[in-house]
């Protein structure tokens, strides 16, 4: 009699298939997510995104074919186990600073229903600036998880972040008070006898700086101490000076008094990296390369704070630096030296816990003066990320920008983002800000301006730095095992 009919236990063996291979996908994403997740909590995050990839291709590859869609306990399971490892892979990204890319995966896992999401996709907003964003976001996670202390802590920064933004933006157009000029150094009494860090002198002046004062601030902050809150305002607020009467592209060139000296030393330049806060790595490079001196010039190229515990130290030292040599003290602007890269990184919370709200403002304002880029010896650009999306870009037009504010889109925005690639042209960036850039916009750029080589930073490295696009781009990255994680060796260029 079976034989009568044989289509009808051939389709009911198809449908007992089908349902366990709804039941065997929902066991193989199910571990390649666990995979991942071990990677990521060994802070592999590269390792654990290429998990994530497989299982979210897996899946894809899955839902295209034919399925028991019937077999609704399984596929509920399959959805939920599929919008945690989106929200995981958006982690991951986020870990790697590829704002973009988190923004995207966090859109999907809400997708799913998975309404952590919200948070990150919040906290990478923060970061790409889109603070009105942002605070939406932690908005509604706050209404799907109203107890949560850690929403109800970035909503606040988000908002206070938001605050920040209109007012900076105010001051851009001239319709608001820049800090500097509320700031009453009468409001700030001088160091009592049991301070014992270095001093600028009765009369407060800062030509009490000289390359013993800074030796002496480099062994007071190395052994913990803070520099008094009056002369971190007095060198703050004549360090802007110097900035604001700077140009967006700076030039530097040994002239001929930076070869008169009787020594057998050469005169040199040295381009540094990120730091991020890494006070004793960059005390090394002082120990390895010498101080800055009028021979001995430094450009650091910009991410000075933010991750590591002594973004504080580092700047103040910086800015001492930039004083006591204005023109062989070279500094530039990086994506981290942002109001909203400052709140999301840990330097906002630094200050403000060893110095004051109003001294984070104080940064904020010197860090929207700071130049975007140099170019060395007539044949070097430097700046921290990159190219731009905009075609036939010139270091005239740049000249043009407006940098006193925080970056939104455009060329100055992609300065500070970009990163370069080994195709050719341009393609998104996960980051999320900037762009992707190839070596013929690399070799379009230099001949356009007459120039040979770009340096730039902004990327780890695992040999700190890396040569690409023929030769004429190097990144070159100088904080080693970045966030004690990383592993990196450090570099820079002399």
């Amino acid at each position: 009699m079976a034989d009568q009919n044989p289509s009808s236990n051939g389709s009911e063996c198809s449908d007992e298939q089908k349902q366990a291979d709804v039941d065997s996908m929902l066991a193989t994403i199910t571990q390649i997510k666990d995979d991942g997740n071990s990677f990521f909590k060994k802070k592999e995050y590269h390792h654990a995104v290429e998990k994530y990839d497989v299982g979210i291709d897996t899946y894809k590859t899955f839902v295209r074919g034919d399925y028991d869609k019937s077999n609704t306990d399984a596929l509920k399971k399959l959805k939920i186990v599929m919008g945690s490892m989106y929200n995981n892979r958006a982690f991951a990204y986020f870990r790697l600073e590829m704002f973009g890319q988190t923004v995207l995966d966090a859109t999907n896992a809400i997708k799913f229903n998975f309404f952590k999401a919200y948070y990150r996709r919040g906290c990478a907003n923060i970061a790409l600036s889109k603070v009105g964003k942002a605070k939406k976001d932690f908005e509604k996670a706050l209404e799907k998880f109203p107890s949560n202390k850690d929403i109800k802590s970035k909503l606040k920064l988000a908002t206070t972040a938001w605050q920040q933004q209109k007012f900076f933006a105010a001051i851009a157009t001239e319709a608001g008070k820049p800090v500097s000029q509320s700031i009453k150094l009468e409001d700030f009494a001088s160091p009592n006898d049991s301070y014992d860090g270095p001093r600028l002198g009765d009369d407060d002046n800062v030509s009490a700086i000289d390359a013993q004062w800074i030796e002496q601030l480099h062994e007071h902050q190395r052994s913990g101490k803070t520099l008094h809150i009056r002369y971190v305002l007095i060198i703050m607020l004549e360090a802007l000076k110097l900035f604001k009467n700077m140009k967006n592209v700076e030039f530097f060139e040994l002239d001929e008094d930076d070869h008169k000296d009787n020594t057998a030393a050469r005169n040199t330049v040295t381009i540094c990296g990120d730091i991020h806060g890494q006070y004793y790595d960059y005390l090394h490079i002082f120990a390895l390369n010498g101080m800055p001196s009028t021979r001995n010039a430094y450009l650091f190229n910009g991410d000075f704070v933010d991750r590591g515990s002594w973004s504080c130290e580092v700047i103040l030292s910086m800015l001492a630096l930039k004083l006591l040599y204005p023109r062989h003290f070279m500094m530039t602007r990086g994506n981290h030296e942002t109001i909203n890269m400052n709140n999301m990184y840990g330097f906002k919370g630094e200050v403000e816990h060893k110095y004051s709200a109003k001294v984070f403002d104080l940064f904020t304002e010197i860090f929207n003066a700071l130049p975007l880029a140099y170019v060395l010896g007539k044949k070097v650009f430097v700046c921290h990320g990159g190219l731009m999306k905009k075609e036939g870009v010139s270091i005239d037009e740049i000249q043009t920008i407006n940098r006193f504010q925080q970056p939104e889109e455009g060329v100055m925005t992609d300065i500070l983002w970009s990163d370069p690639q080994d195709q050719r042209g341009l393609a998104p960036s996960k980051r999320g800000g900037g762009t992707m850039f190839g070596p013929d916009i690399t070799e379009k750029f230099l001949k356009r301006n007459n120039l040979e080589l770009i340096v730039r930073s902004h990327e780890v490295q695992e040999d700190g730095y890396k040569v690409l696009h023929n030769g004429k781009l190097i990144t070159i990255f100088s904080a080693p095992n970045y966030v004690d994680q990383m592993g990196n060796k450090a570099a820079f260029i002399t």
